[in-house]
């Protein structure tokens, strides 16, 4: 059975269809789906990597689950592209699941530093790159 729509759900929703911002909306997330998708995965793969090049192993399921509250809390207004609380979080979730305190704060800061020196590498194409 389908529950009723809160009155300030109905309220918003109504709003949305008499704006016309439903029709693009499904648009840019018909557009933004694959390549967020193709970021998630790859961001569980360098997670995967981080893991392993500190000799701990976890499964790719536990590291999906693991992969949205922390980049959640990275993406909270408290530090320079989320470098320390993305760090702290993904320690303390791995140290939850049993990986000794020394192997979770290596392999958080080895993610860290990676995903910061790829954005540092990437970053002269957003600065120069073509404008469209």
């Amino acid at each position: 059975m389908v529950k009723p729509l809160s009155p300030p759900l109905k309220f918003l929703l109504r709003l949305a269809v008499s704006l016309g911002l439903l029709g693009e909306t499904a648009r840019f997330a018909r557009l933004t789906l694959a390549p967020s998708l193709l970021v998630q995965l790859a961001t569980v793969a360098a997670l995967w990597a981080a893991l392993h090049a500190v000799g701990a192993e976890f499964s790719v399921l536990y590291l999906l689950a693991a992969a949205a509250p922390v980049f959640f809390v990275a993406a909270l207004p408290v530090s320079v592209g989320g470098f320390g609380t993305r760090e702290a979080a993904l320690a303390g979730y791995w140290l939850l699941a049993g990986l000794p305190a020394e192997m979770a704060v290596a392999g958080a800061l080895l993610h860290g530093l990676a995903t910061t020196l790829q954005g540092a590498l990437w970053a002269p194409l957003f600065l120069f790159g073509r404008r469209g």
